[in-house]
């Protein structure tokens, strides 16, 4: 399963850290993302998450279920 959206994207330090659920990047009213808890669910699962982004050409994230 895919979704793709067409906002900010993210630069190449948040997408390194975004799957970390210790370091996960913040949005500016101070909420963390969700990508790292998600990771980890997954990860439980044998599956796979992918996220391809490009800073101020959105992103795409693939969930990969066994």
């Amino acid at each position: 399963m895919s979704v793709r959206d067409d906002g900010l994207g993210m630069n190449k330090l948040t997408r390194e850290r975004c799957l970390d659920p210790n370091l996960g990047s913040k949005h500016s009213d101070g909420r963390s993302s969700s990508y790292g808890f998600i990771h980890g669910i997954l990860q439980r699962h044998d599956a796979q998450l992918e996220i391809e982004s490009e800073e101020g050409r959105g992103s795409k994230v693939t969930v990969l279920l066994p």
